[in-house]
């Protein structure tokens, strides 16, 4: 009985360490929304994180390809956005609209190594974001 019962917990951590084998090759990104962590877009770094594989949706299974900074735009509120990317595209600067004045810009970026994100500070252009957003007030 008990050689039955360690067979099956070596089989267990067996297993559990194979599925951490596979997300070791996870890629990290900068996870935050400055409405929620208000310092996000000024120490960003200090939210990056490994990028978990989806569990659910049309994208089940799927492992992120990116790291990806969102600039939203409701009226006269921005939210700076920093998430991980489950589908690859060249999406730099793409401007998107919606209903009552929304306005998103996406900037996405492919992590030189998996253990440090690119969307901080240093990894998306801080000046072309800015001047993305300064351009964005003014025409808006």
């Amino acid at each position: 009985m008990n050689r039955l019962v360690l067979a099956l917990l070596a089989l267990a951590a067996m297993a559990l360490a194979e599925g951490d084998s596979l997300d070791a090759n996870a890629i990290h990104c900068v996870q935050c929304s400055t409405q929620i962590q208000t310092d996000c877009d000024e120490v960003p770094d200090n939210y990056a994180s490994k990028c978990l594989t989806l569990k659910s949706g049309a994208l089940n299974g799927t492992s992120a390809v990116a790291c990806r900074k969102i600039i939203q735009k409701v009226g006269d509120e921005t939210t700076v956005i920093r998430e991980c990317a489950y589908t690859a595209g060249d999406v730099d600067g793409q401007r998107k609209t919606g209903n009552s004045g929304i306005v998103l810009y996406y900037y996405q970026c492919t992590p030189e190594s998996s253990d440090k994100p690119c969307n901080g500070v240093s990894g998306i252009s801080f000046l072309t974001a800015s001047f993305v957003a300064v351009v964005a007030r003014f025409f808006m």
